[in-house]
């Protein structure tokens, strides 16, 4: 048995949380099938049981950035299918499925599925299967909603920048609303037995309305690994010893990034700061800083780590007391979710990035109001080192919700064998 992974942004090493998301779910079907394929940006990787990985690069022209704004906005059309969607992939994808004639293919993005309809490689009695990774139209909305925002905050501090904020705003407006329309009307092109996977509540609430003629399935990525909680010695080489460490982790490159951090320091931080003072500390963690995230790192005293190793960031996780997940807005699923969950500490965030399977997760909030934030942070600094260890020890033992076993029974009830 074999499936082909058709994955187009995938490229490595991996570094956001898509890829990352496709790999997991590779590794996951490995132990499935026999044989496990995957076509990425500019690499074929060939999974088999009981055998080393093997990648084989092949050629693709990479789109860059502004050649595919100039393409959506020209011919009105997706922003994500113009960066990803090439010949070279197309062509590779096409060998590889001849060569392999699997009965299963997972795409990754509702873009390609789009694309493989359009040039006719959606093929009959095969098990289509799409990873959604977020809901689309939500994310195309919310990007509306943060332009208007980043306008109107530019406004306040420069009224001369107006015209050239505005050209942008409508820019990018017109291409969210473009993507939106343009998503709508190729998905009612697609096959109808395509199974349609979404990764939280959220999503699987609104594509139901979307794609109401698709079967969909709620399917959210798995746990990795459990770190032993034997091992976790204090080692304050980079958290401030005997302080109360609040911890960010993300691609600090990445606009929902940005903007979860923006919105901490406008909605929450100066309150935290005015009740507990230098009894806190915020560390932010993640590869590229972007200039606005050091310039933030720099007024506001916040610890920031670039780039950071495997070890550094477990030492990071080690020691800090409370993951701040402060997104405004959010589509999808957050990995940092089940990273809090795999090393047992709990999580501060807003109403968007809950989600939490039936029960609660212990120790963690999730809410937008302020003073709900503030004494939850207080509660749990009242807590002794032995009190703190028993609680990420129930933090841990959430972890079946999301465990391997699991989401490898939901993903083989869905597929052809």
């Amino acid at each position: 048995m074999s499936i082909i992974i058709a994955a187009p942004h995938l490229s490595f090493p991996i570094k956001n949380g898509d890829d990352k998301l496709i790999w997991d779910r590779s590794i996951l079907l490995k132990e499935i099938f026999d044989l496990t394929i995957i076509v990425g940006m500019n690499h074929v990787v060939i999974l088999e049981k009981g055998k080393k990985d093997i990648f084989e690069k092949y050629s693709n022209f990479k789109k860059n950035k502004i050649n595919s704004f100039l393409k959506t906005l020209i011919y009105r059309s997706d922003y994500k299918y113009n960066k990803f969607i090439t010949k070279d992939f197309l062509k590779e994808y096409s060998q590889v499925f001849r060569k392999y004639k699997p009965k299963n293919v997972l795409i990754s993005y509702l873009q390609t599925a789009i694309a493989l309809q359009k040039n006719d490689l959606l093929l009959k009695n095969i098990n289509y299967i799409c990873e959604t990774h977020n809901d689309e139209w939500t994310w195309n909305i919310n990007n509306q909603l943060r332009l208007n925002y980043y306008l109107l905050e530019s406004i306040k501090k420069n009224p001369l920048n107006i015209f050239h904020n505005r050209i942008n705003f409508l820019l990018y407006s017109f291409i969210s609303l473009s993507s939106n329309k343009w998503l709508s009307s190729n998905i009612s092109k697609l096959p109808l037995e395509i199974k349609i996977i979404c990764l939280s509540q959220n999503d699987f609430e609104s594509l139901s309305v979307r794609l109401k003629k698709f079967p969909l399935y709620l399917i959210t990525p798995s746990i990795n690994e459990i770190v032993d909680l034997k091992e976790y010695k204090k080692d304050n080489i980079y958290t401030e010893k005997n302080l109360f460490n609040l911890l960010f982790v993300g691609s600090l490159n990445m606009k929902m990034n940005i903007d979860a951090i923006i919105f901490f320091c406008k909605k929450f931080n100066n309150e935290i700061q005015k009740k507990f003072g230098k009894n806190i500390r915020i560390n932010i963690v993640g590869r590229n800083p972007s200039k606005l995230i050091k310039q933030i790192c720099r007024e506001k005293e916040f610890n920031l780590y670039s780039d950071v190793s495997n070890s550094m960031l477990l030492n990071l996780y080690k020691n800090s007391n409370l993951l701040i997940m402060p997104f405004p807005y959010n589509c999808g699923f957050k990995l940092k979710f089940l990273e809090a969950i795999e090393n047992g500490i709990p999580i501060l965030g807003t109403e968007c990035v809950n989600f939490s399977s039936k029960d609660k997760l212990p120790n963690s909030l999730f809410t937008n109001d302020k003073k709900k934030w503030l004494k939850h942070i207080e509660l749990l600094t009242l807590f002794s080192d032995e009190e703190y260890h028993n609680l990420r020890k129930n933090i841990q033992e959430y972890s079946t919700h999301y465990s391997k076993a699991k989401i490898k029974k939901m993903l083989t009830n869905i597929l052809d064998i």
